[in-house]
Protein backbone atom coordinates (compact mmCIF):
# COMPACT_ATOMS: atom_id res chain seq x y z
CA UNK A 1 0.00 0.00 0.00
CA UNK A 2 1.29 3.71 -1.02
CA UNK A 3 1.53 6.51 1.46
CA UNK A 4 -1.02 8.29 -0.37
CA UNK A 5 -3.54 5.02 -0.36
CA UNK A 6 -2.57 4.86 3.69
CA UNK A 7 -3.11 8.58 3.94
CA UNK A 8 -6.38 9.06 2.13
CA UNK A 9 -7.74 6.05 4.20
CA UNK A 10 -6.85 7.69 7.61
CA UNK A 11 -8.66 10.67 6.19
CA UNK A 12 -11.64 8.63 6.14
CA UNK A 13 -11.27 6.83 8.78
CA UNK A 14 -11.09 10.42 10.47
CA UNK A 15 -14.22 11.54 8.50
CA UNK A 16 -16.27 8.83 9.42
CA UNK A 17 -15.19 8.60 13.31
CA UNK A 18 -16.80 12.56 12.87
CA UNK A 19 -19.46 11.61 11.04
CA UNK A 20 -20.42 9.10 13.90
CA UNK A 21 -19.89 11.19 16.60
CA UNK A 22 -22.26 13.70 14.54
CA UNK A 23 -25.03 11.30 14.42
CA UNK A 24 -24.86 10.64 18.64
CA UNK A 25 -25.17 14.05 19.32
CA UNK A 26 -27.74 15.28 17.09
CA UNK A 27 -29.84 12.22 18.17
CA UNK A 28 -29.37 12.96 21.53
CA UNK A 29 -30.05 16.86 21.55
CA UNK A 30 -32.01 19.24 18.73
CA UNK A 31 -28.60 19.74 16.02
CA UNK A 32 -28.72 23.35 16.40
CA UNK A 33 -27.66 23.13 20.26
CA UNK A 34 -24.80 20.76 19.18
CA UNK A 35 -21.61 23.01 18.72
CA UNK A 36 -18.37 22.13 16.76
CA UNK A 37 -16.51 22.56 19.58
CA UNK A 38 -18.17 19.37 21.63
CA UNK A 39 -18.66 17.28 18.06
CA UNK A 40 -14.39 17.61 17.52
CA UNK A 41 -14.37 16.40 21.39
CA UNK A 42 -16.77 13.60 20.98
CA UNK A 43 -14.95 12.54 17.72
CA UNK A 44 -11.71 12.81 19.69
CA UNK A 45 -10.13 15.52 16.94
CA UNK A 46 -8.90 19.15 17.24
CA UNK A 47 -11.53 21.82 16.29
CA UNK A 48 -8.99 22.84 13.66
CA UNK A 49 -9.06 19.36 12.34
CA UNK A 50 -12.52 19.35 12.60
CA UNK A 51 -12.74 22.39 10.33
CA UNK A 52 -10.24 20.68 7.97
CA UNK A 53 -12.75 17.93 6.85
CA UNK A 54 -15.97 19.83 7.20
CA UNK A 55 -17.32 23.30 6.43
CA UNK A 56 -19.85 23.60 8.89
CA UNK A 57 -20.98 21.43 11.69
CA UNK A 58 -24.08 20.07 9.79
CA UNK A 59 -21.59 19.10 6.99
CA UNK A 60 -20.21 16.48 9.46
CA UNK A 61 -22.94 13.79 8.67
CA UNK A 62 -22.20 13.69 4.89
CA UNK A 63 -20.14 10.04 5.02
CA UNK A 64 -22.68 8.26 6.55
CA UNK A 65 -25.66 9.89 4.11
CA UNK A 66 -23.55 9.05 0.99
CA UNK A 67 -22.28 5.58 1.63
CA UNK A 68 -25.39 3.77 0.60
CA UNK A 69 -25.35 5.46 -2.93
CA UNK A 70 -21.84 5.40 -2.99
CA UNK A 71 -21.95 2.06 -2.88
CA UNK A 72 -24.91 1.30 -4.66
CA UNK A 73 -23.56 3.26 -8.12
CA UNK A 74 -20.41 1.04 -7.55
CA UNK A 75 -22.40 -1.99 -7.56
CA UNK A 76 -24.23 -0.65 -10.63
CA UNK A 77 -21.09 0.03 -12.63
CA UNK A 78 -20.00 -3.52 -11.97
CA UNK A 79 -23.42 -5.00 -12.74
CA UNK A 80 -23.24 -7.59 -15.92
CA UNK A 81 -22.90 -5.06 -19.13
CA UNK A 82 -25.53 -7.40 -20.46
CA UNK A 83 -28.37 -6.63 -17.74
CA UNK A 84 -30.92 -4.21 -19.04
CA UNK A 85 -30.67 -0.65 -17.79
CA UNK A 86 -33.87 -1.11 -15.29
CA UNK A 87 -33.09 -4.46 -14.24
CA UNK A 88 -29.37 -3.14 -13.36
CA UNK A 89 -30.81 0.06 -11.57
CA UNK A 90 -33.42 -1.82 -9.63
CA UNK A 91 -31.17 -5.19 -8.65
CA UNK A 92 -28.32 -3.35 -7.25
CA UNK A 93 -30.51 -0.88 -5.07
CA UNK A 94 -32.34 -3.28 -3.62
CA UNK A 95 -29.19 -5.42 -3.38
CA UNK A 96 -27.50 -2.52 -1.11
CA UNK A 97 -30.64 -2.16 1.16
CA UNK A 98 -31.77 -5.71 2.10
CA UNK A 99 -29.72 -6.94 5.32
CA UNK A 100 -27.17 -9.23 5.16
CA UNK A 101 -25.48 -7.17 2.62
CA UNK A 102 -22.57 -4.49 4.21
CA UNK A 103 -24.69 -1.70 2.62
CA UNK A 104 -27.89 -2.13 4.64
CA UNK A 105 -29.69 0.59 6.45
CA UNK A 106 -28.87 0.17 9.84
CA UNK A 107 -31.69 1.65 12.88
CA UNK A 108 -28.78 4.22 13.35
CA UNK A 109 -28.76 5.16 10.04
CA UNK A 110 -32.79 5.23 10.14
CA UNK A 111 -32.41 7.39 13.04
CA UNK A 112 -30.24 10.06 11.55
CA UNK A 113 -32.26 10.26 8.63
CA UNK A 114 -35.79 11.51 10.11
CA UNK A 115 -33.17 13.75 12.36
CA UNK A 116 -31.69 15.58 8.66
CA UNK A 117 -35.41 15.28 7.26
CA UNK A 118 -36.74 17.64 10.03
CA UNK A 119 -33.90 19.78 10.33
CA UNK A 120 -33.31 22.73 7.83
CA UNK A 121 -29.60 22.61 8.05
CA UNK A 122 -28.87 18.95 7.83
CA UNK A 123 -31.54 18.94 5.10
CA UNK A 124 -29.66 20.72 3.20
CA UNK A 125 -26.74 17.83 3.29
CA UNK A 126 -28.79 15.44 2.30
CA UNK A 127 -30.06 17.30 -0.59
CA UNK A 128 -26.44 17.84 -2.09
CA UNK A 129 -25.76 14.48 -1.15
CA UNK A 130 -28.82 13.00 -3.68
CA UNK A 131 -27.57 16.12 -6.27
CA UNK A 132 -24.19 14.84 -6.41
CA UNK A 133 -25.20 11.19 -6.45
CA UNK A 134 -28.00 12.25 -9.59
CA UNK A 135 -25.31 13.25 -11.59
CA UNK A 136 -22.83 10.26 -10.63
CA UNK A 137 -25.62 8.03 -11.50
CA UNK A 138 -26.45 10.12 -14.96
CA UNK A 139 -22.29 9.13 -15.92
CA UNK A 140 -22.63 5.59 -14.97
CA UNK A 141 -25.82 5.29 -17.26
CA UNK A 142 -24.02 7.00 -19.75
CA UNK A 143 -20.98 4.86 -19.59
CA UNK A 144 -23.21 2.03 -19.81
CA UNK A 145 -25.71 2.86 -22.25
CA UNK A 146 -22.84 4.73 -24.94
CA UNK A 147 -24.08 7.55 -27.32
CA UNK A 148 -27.57 5.75 -27.99
CA UNK A 149 -29.90 7.42 -25.65
CA UNK A 150 -29.96 11.27 -25.83
CA UNK A 151 -28.59 13.87 -22.88
CA UNK A 152 -31.99 14.66 -21.39
CA UNK A 153 -32.66 10.74 -21.13
CA UNK A 154 -30.06 9.66 -19.43
CA UNK A 155 -30.40 13.19 -16.97
CA UNK A 156 -34.41 12.18 -16.84
CA UNK A 157 -33.80 8.36 -16.02
CA UNK A 158 -30.80 8.95 -12.97
CA UNK A 159 -33.10 12.00 -11.42
CA UNK A 160 -36.14 9.24 -11.55
CA UNK A 161 -34.15 6.59 -10.21
CA UNK A 162 -32.20 8.75 -7.68
CA UNK A 163 -35.75 10.40 -6.34
CA UNK A 164 -37.21 7.20 -6.16
CA UNK A 165 -34.80 5.74 -3.61
CA UNK A 166 -34.63 9.04 -1.83
CA UNK A 167 -38.12 9.22 -1.30
CA UNK A 168 -38.11 5.80 -0.33
CA UNK A 169 -35.34 6.17 2.10
CA UNK A 170 -37.52 9.14 3.50
CA UNK A 171 -40.89 6.80 3.66
CA UNK A 172 -38.65 4.27 5.66
CA UNK A 173 -37.56 6.54 7.78
CA UNK A 174 -40.77 8.44 8.94
CA UNK A 175 -43.18 5.97 8.79
CA UNK A 176 -43.89 5.07 12.52
CA UNK A 177 -46.48 1.60 11.93
CA UNK A 178 -45.48 -1.60 13.67
CA UNK A 179 -45.94 -2.86 9.80
CA UNK A 180 -43.34 -0.78 8.57
CA UNK A 181 -41.48 -2.51 5.18
CA UNK A 182 -37.71 -2.53 5.05
CA UNK A 183 -36.13 -0.54 2.65
CA UNK A 184 -35.72 -2.86 -0.04
CA UNK A 185 -39.37 -3.31 -0.15
CA UNK A 186 -40.27 0.40 0.04
CA UNK A 187 -37.62 0.37 -3.30
CA UNK A 188 -39.19 -2.24 -4.95
CA UNK A 189 -42.67 -0.63 -5.12
CA UNK A 190 -41.23 2.74 -5.88
CA UNK A 191 -39.39 1.71 -8.00
CA UNK A 192 -41.62 -0.62 -10.06
CA UNK A 193 -44.41 2.85 -9.95
CA UNK A 194 -41.86 4.63 -12.53
CA UNK A 195 -39.31 2.59 -14.15
CA UNK A 196 -41.71 0.90 -16.70
CA UNK A 197 -40.31 3.13 -19.49
CA UNK A 198 -36.73 2.09 -18.97
CA UNK A 199 -35.17 0.16 -21.66
CA UNK A 200 -35.50 -3.81 -20.93
CA UNK A 201 -37.66 -3.04 -17.93
CA UNK A 202 -40.04 -5.99 -17.23
CA UNK A 203 -43.31 -5.01 -17.02
CA UNK A 204 -44.35 -6.83 -14.25
CA UNK A 205 -41.64 -5.05 -12.18
CA UNK A 206 -38.73 -5.86 -10.10
CA UNK A 207 -36.80 -8.71 -10.06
Amino acid sequence: MTSVNLTERRKQATRLEIARAAARLFAQRQPRDVTAEELATAAGVSLRTFFRYCPTKEDAIEPLVAAGGTAWIAAFRAAPPDLPLGEALSRTAVAALTPGTDNRMSEDQRALLRITIDDSCLRRVWQQVNFDCERELAIAIRERLGHGPSDLEVRLWAAATTAAIRVSLEHWACDDSTSVLSPAEIVVHAMTAYTRGLPGYPSDGPP
